[in-house]
């Protein structure tokens, strides 16, 4: 399966990335990219691995860290 970004997701990355660089460390910034890409290759190969989110089914809800969640949707192809 390939993980699509929506426009929404990407901008929230990038600033995500860029609070780190600004309050912490470039290790944490990459530590957190590291993280991304581990999640994000997970869902790739397991999409159901995360549950589904309480308020619509169609969607799940994923962690990259306690403090940082994402939603997405399985799509048939």
């Amino acid at each position: 399966m390939t993980v699509i970004w929506s426009t929404i997701a990407k901008k929230s990355y990038v600033e995500n990335i860029e609070f780190l660089l600004e309050i912490w460390n470039l290790k944490i910034e990459q530590d957190f990219i590291l993280e991304v890409e581990k999640v994000m290759s997970l869902i790739s190969n397991q999409p159901t691995i995360f549950e589904k989110w309480e308020f619509d089914e169609n969607y799940r809800k994923g962690f990259i860290h306690k403090n940082v969640s994402f939603y997405y949707k399985i799509k048939a192809t």
